[in-house]
């Protein structure tokens, strides 16, 4: 009988590890599925030589699913920037710009501020689908250059 006992409570034992270890697979499964959801999009910006030179914002990728997204905006310039993101239906050139060489953010659904040259921040920001613009609205670098077109389907 003790034998018979043994052996039911090793099965037993058994039949709950490996019920225990499906369910951890689930779980982890289960994490890495909504770890998926979560969209990474990468911002580089540059300029030559300070807020009056050529600067330029690379996107990737520029369309993205709604929901969850991930920016990493990294500063290859020379001085510091930012990256807002604006939901509008204007042009991505064609965003007005005030006396004081920026644009109003009042369409703005958040920003990465005050990045450093060299440096990279990241934020992650929930996008309903739409047509947007990333920028940097520090005083004139929309206007040389420094935006982009970008859409969350």
């Amino acid at each position: 009988m003790r034998t018979m006992v043994k052996r039911t409570g090793l099965a037993g034992l058994l039949v709950a590890a490996l019920v225990a270890a499906g369910a951890g697979s689930a779980l982890a499964t289960g994490q890495s599925a909504l770890a998926a959801k979560k969209t990474t999009v990468t911002v580089v910006v540059t300029d030559v030589s300070g807020a009056d030179s050529a600067m330029t914002m690379e996107v990737t990728p520029s369309s993205v699913p709604a929901g969850k997204v991930k920016i990493t905006l990294d500063n290859q310039g020379t001085v510091i920037h930012e990256m807002v993101v604006m939901k509008t239906k204007t042009a991505f050139d064609k965003i007005p710009v005030g006396a004081n060489h920026r644009t109003s953010e009042a369409k703005s659904v958040g920003e990465i501020a005050d990045v450093g040259k060299g440096k990279t921040k990241s934020k992650t920001f929930k996008l309903k689908p739409g047509s947007y613009v990333l920028m940097c609205n520090v005083a004139k670098h929309y206007e040389n250059g420094m935006r982009a077109a970008f859409t969350v389907t």
